[in-house]
């Protein structure tokens, strides 16, 4: 008797995560709601007490943005608002350079346009948030999935595989993604056995990489050991009869 789901086909998942959007991701605590509507929509049961370890994920942790708003009372606003409407796009260049220059004086010429800021902390999207975009498709709605296993899922997400930020370009790297996801909630993909399930997992599978070339390594090196005692053995052997004679 099965014991996993049947789920998606490979080629839908596989197509999924190369759809990931270009936009920046979520984080903080839109991260932390997008995840509670996630598990929801694929268990209405799901409760509080089962969510409450999504509020532990670093990306979900509230930001601590220092505010730059300036408050204004109406009339001053006002005042303000129109001082800027009077001025044409020669002025309003002057009046950019000059505040630069003024900056630059000071030694705080190191301001980043919105472009530039994003450029520079923009990084590839996490585990968590490759296989977050992953469960959202429709094609997991079908399934019996629970809210402990989806939760187990997300929060393990970023230790399950060998690279922090997997590369949904490279096949294999997609693969391994796409394979713990749904052996994390107990699926198999469409037209496979629960044999060629966990046989292909192990296959792509970056830290059971990791485990054999560190075993076969410990191997190696008790070897050598054993060689290295063996040959000093020899020679001791060899000192002592040439000893005796």
């Amino acid at each position: 008797m099965s014991e996993m789901q049947c789920g998606p086909s490979m080629h839908l998942l596989h197509q999924r995560l190369l759809a990931y959007p270009e936009s920046p991701s979520p984080r903080g605590l839109d991260l932390l709601a997008l995840l509670h509507d996630l598990v929801r929509r694929l268990d209405s049961e799901a409760t509080p007490d089962a969510l409450a370890a999504l509020a532990g994920l670093p990306l979900c942790q509230a930001g601590t943005v220092e505010s730059t708003v300036v408050d204004l009372d109406e009339a001053e606003f006002a005042r303000l608002y129109q001082q800027y409407e009077n001025l044409d796009a020669a002025a309003l260049d002057t009046l950019e350079q000059e505040t630069r220059t003024a900056l630059d004086q000071h030694g705080l010429a190191n301001i980043n346009t919105p472009d530039q800021l994003k450029a520079e902390t923009a990084e590839p999207p996490s585990a968590l948030l490759q296989m977050t975009w992953l469960l959202a498709d429709d094609a997991f709605t079908g399934a019996t999935l629970f809210a402990s296993d989806l939760v187990s899922l997300l929060c393990s997400a970023d230790t399950l595989m060998a690279q922090a930020h997997p590369n949904r370009q490279d096949e294999d790297q997609r693969e391994e993604l796409i394979r713990l996801a749904l052996n994390g909630l107990r699926l198999k993909a469409q037209g496979e056995t629960d044999r060629q399930a966990r046989d292909r997992l192990l296959m792509v599978s970056s830290t059971e990489r990791a485990r054999v070339v560190a075993a076969s390594r410990a191997a190696e090196e008790r070897a050598e050991a054993i060689r290295q005692a063996l040959a000093e053995q020899r020679a001791r052997e060899a000192a002592d009869k040439y000893t005796r004679e």
